[in-house]
């Protein structure tokens, strides 16, 4: 058996950019693994059922996104991590249009 462990903890470290109604944010009833209580409305506007793109870094939502040259991203905090930050334009890149 082949161990996946240290990919998939690398994999959860990393900046993700993830499309809107996600699976990692809409998928669970209890989000707080992922998505700050505080943070829910900055996701989902007016709670409305409407999920904006999120910006995932370590596991965890720190800001939403919207698709553009250079993408715009709206963090929850005062600044976007620096890694996070630093990441967009390759990350930008590689999403699927």
């Amino acid at each position: 058996m082949i161990d996946a462990l240290p990919a998939v903890t690398r994999a959860a470290r990393a900046t993700m950019l993830l499309p809107a109604f996600d699976e990692l944010i809409i998928g669970y009833a209890d989000r707080s693994p992922t998505l700050a209580s505080g943070d829910f409305e900055k996701v989902v506007p007016g709670r409305n059922g409407y999920f904006l793109p999120t910006i995932v870094h370590q596991g965890r939502a720190v800001a939403t996104w919207k698709a553009g040259d250079p993408v715009s991203a709206m963090p929850f905090g005062e600044n976007l991590p620096a890694a996070a930050r630093r990441a967009l334009p390759r990350l930008a890149r590689a999403f699927p249009r």
